[in-house]
């Protein structure tokens, strides 16, 4: 009698972006001989193997399916349930903060932050409050000094699907 069973389907897995996601099914024949194919939502990956790596995970695999078809050339193909893949953002973590400065009327400045992370977005705020123009979402917040921004206080809140951080903040 040909036949092919799977004794233990793949397991889901959640990884950080960039981290390596590993799944495995074993199964058992008649003919004992099994070829496997893996699928990564509908398309075919991998190789004829038990296992499926995906080397560095990308923040778009997040909630997508993996599944293995297992065949033998006799029995009718079984195909595993399909399992999710969860891939988190790495968190945001600001290893370089704003400075004061001091700088005349009239002339530019420019605010910086440097943190590591995944997907990160900034904001820039004044005084705790959101500064709304796209200037103020990135990095580096630059515009021209006026007696309106003497002792205001600034600060980056870097943020990510993980986590949100806020800079020290540096005043003006």
């Amino acid at each position: 009698v040909y036949y092919i069973e799977i004794t233990a389907p793949p397991s889901p897995q959640s990884v950080k972006v960039g981290e390596e996601a590993e799944f495995e099914i074993i199964a058992r024949g008649n003919p004992s001989i099994l070829n496997y194919q893996w699928k990564k939502g509908n398309i075919e990956v991998g190789n004829n193997s038990s296992t499926y790596t995906i080397s560095k995970a990308d923040i778009r695999d997040n909630g997508i399916g993996i599944s293995c078809i297992v065949s033998n050339g006799k029995a009718e193909p079984v195909t595993s349930n399909s399992v999710k893949l969860s891939v988190e953002d790495k968190l945001p973590v600001i290893i370089g903060h704003p400075n004061n400065k001091s700088i005349e009327d009239g002339k530019s400045v420019t605010f910086s932050v440097e943190a590591n992370g995944t997907n990160l977005q900034y904001q820039w705020q004044r005084n705790g409050y959101n500064i709304n123009n796209n200037n103020a979402r990135s990095k580096d917040y630059t515009f021209t000094v006026s007696s309106d921004n003497d002792g205001k206080i600034y600060r980056c809140v870097v943020s990510n699907s993980a986590a949100t951080k806020e800079s020290n903040v540096a005043t003006l």
